[in-house]
């Protein structure tokens, strides 16, 4: 059952953060969002009120079998997953407006769109920082196989070994290798590789065509900036 959960999921996450690229959404979800009433700042990380497990007793109630990671927990994963401290820009976010979009809790029943795009936008400030960070990147892609500054017609181009490869290993370091049945990396690598291709080729919206992007280095880049985007805030990821 947990398996179908995370598999359901993961397609959900998939379709949801396929659209938003494909009409711009990235672009203009970025407004700050307010907190909820229950939290606070320590001048780093957020956490909840003092007072709040006695008002909430669902936030300190045992974990279920099959959960979410809440907020914390998702952002301490992906520090972890990535190499990315929790600082800058990352950290910045997490507490203007990222924190009141996860999951506040690890009931699988109360996820929601928001907190699935509330993930993707967290795993897209660490992966921004993971692929513009060469000493933090080769830990995951090493230098001496993938060349960034390659034009996206031969790095991500349909018959390069870079493209599946690429996939592989960003799977294998954000969901472990060989810790889930080999039908769940073979499933994301099919899905992340349709991704591939729905960014670097001319695309139909509501009607109107859009072009591709030019190939070059800064298309190589965000692609695999949206990949990592992707695994990292995939079910596989977040939850637990």
């Amino acid at each position: 059952m947990k398996t179908n959960v995370k598999r359901e999921l993961y397609r959900w996450s998939i379709i949801v953060l396929l659209a938003a690229i494909l009409v711009g959404f990235t672009q203009c979800i970025g407004q700050k969002a307010s907190l909820p009433s229950e939290y606070h700042s320590t001048g780093t990380v957020q956490v909840p009120s003092p007072g709040l497990e006695a008002e909430r007793p669902d936030i300190v109630e045992e974990a279920p079998d099959i959960g979410v990671k809440d907020y914390e927990r998702t952002l301490h994963t992906m520090s972890q997953l990535t190499g990315v401290p929790i600082s800058g820009n990352v950290l910045t976010a997490y507490n203007d407006r990222l924190k009141a979009q996860l999951p506040y809790n690890s009931r699988i029943e109360g996820i929601s769109e928001t907190n699935i795009l509330g993930a993707a936008k967290l795993a897209s400030e660490f992966c921004d920082v993971l692929l513009n960070t060469a000493a933090l990147r080769t830990q995951i892609w090493p230098a001496a196989t993938f060349n960034f500054g390659q034009n996206s017609a031969t790095f991500w181009g349909a018959n390069s070994p870079t493209r599946p490869l690429f996939i592989q290993l960003m799977l294998q370091r954000f969901w472990g290798a060989d810790v889930l049945p080999p039908e769940e990396y073979a499933e994301g690598q099919q899905v992340l590789d349709e991704l591939v291709t729905a960014m670097t080729t001319a695309v139909e919206i509501d009607g109107a065509t859009v072009a591709a992007p030019a190939s070059n280095a800064t298309t190589t880049l965000n692609v695999a900036k949206t990949l990592c985007t992707s695994a990292l805030s995939s079910a596989q990821v977040i939850l637990q």
